[in-house]
């Protein structure tokens, strides 16, 4: 392809969107995949990122399968998807077949039904509902166990508790947006980080997850509960100071993470 074609047709895919412009979902995609790292105790080197490449390029195919099933059959939306799909599948194939590692290719399955449903709650309850939400993170809460058995070679009990953990603290922010927005305090925020802190303590008492994960969650429930949005005294709705705080509060939990497999 002359380079002239390969210029329009990479202003053609930017023009319409083929590429996720979510820069939260792009961060949580990527943290998910370090906390799994790190949950394995390996190394992310070599032949490793044949993994990370797979996940990338299937995550850039979303946008051409949402658009797709939106407005039917494109020649771009749906090429672009078919085509990142198809170099995921081989990166992952060459992975598993580099380390004889195939039955990591079941969850293939649960990946694609959160996908499915996502969809699914997209288009008959809402884009901003809360299962829609929460059909979202967890497709990438679902990248932690899967990260770690794919780099370690097992499938650890621990590292599902992991993940689980890893969907609690990433959907919570959901609820402070939704303050912010409505100019409210947080208080369902708090409740509910509160909780998820009361439920890591237990869930470290028996040795599913390290205790030092209630951290990340107490200090969120303090937050939300001591420092309501500054938006209810009138302000301007500045999402995108809500949008940097959650890269700070993202790094601690990823922090904890690092602590406990140190």
């Amino acid at each position: 392809m002359s380079r002239p074609r390969r210029h329009k047709l990479m202003r053609t895919i930017l023009d319409q969107g083929l590429i996720p412009k979510e820069h939260g979902a792009w961060a949580l995609l990527a943290a998910c995949l370090i906390v799994g790292t790190a949950a394995s105790g390996s190394e992310f080197g070599g032949v490793a990122l044949l993994y990370a490449a797979g996940v990338f390029t299937l995550f850039l195919s979303r946008p051409g399968f949402e658009r797709t099933l939106k407005r039917g059959l494109s020649a771009h939306a749906t090429g672009f998807a078919l085509a990142c799909s198809a170099a995921g599948s081989l990166f992952f194939l060459g992975y598993a077949a580099m380390l004889g590692r195939w039955e990591l290719l079941w969850w293939v399955v649960p990946l694609v039904v959160c996908a499915a449903l996502r969809e699914v709650l997209v288009r008959y309850v809402g884009a901003r509902s809360l299962s829609a939400h929460a059909a979202s993170v967890l497709a990438m809460a679902l990248l932690i166990p899967a990260t770690a058995h794919a780099l370690s070679g097992r499938l650890d009990p621990r590292a599902l508790a992991l993940g689980a953990a890893g969907f609690a603290y990433f959907f919570g922010p959901v609820f402070i947006v939704r303050a912010v927005l409505q100019r409210t305090e947080a208080l369902h925020a708090a409740l509910y980080f509160g909780v998820c802190a009361l439920a890591a303590v237990v869930a470290s008492a028996v040795g599913l997850i390290p205790w030092i994960l209630a951290v990340p969650f107490g200090a969120r429930a303090c937050e939300a509960w001591g420092c309501p949005p500054a938006v209810k005294n009138g302000g301007p709705v500045d999402l995108k100071a809500v949008g940097w705080s959650e890269v700070g509060w993202t790094t601690l939990f990823l922090a904890c993470v690092f602590l406990a497999n140190g």
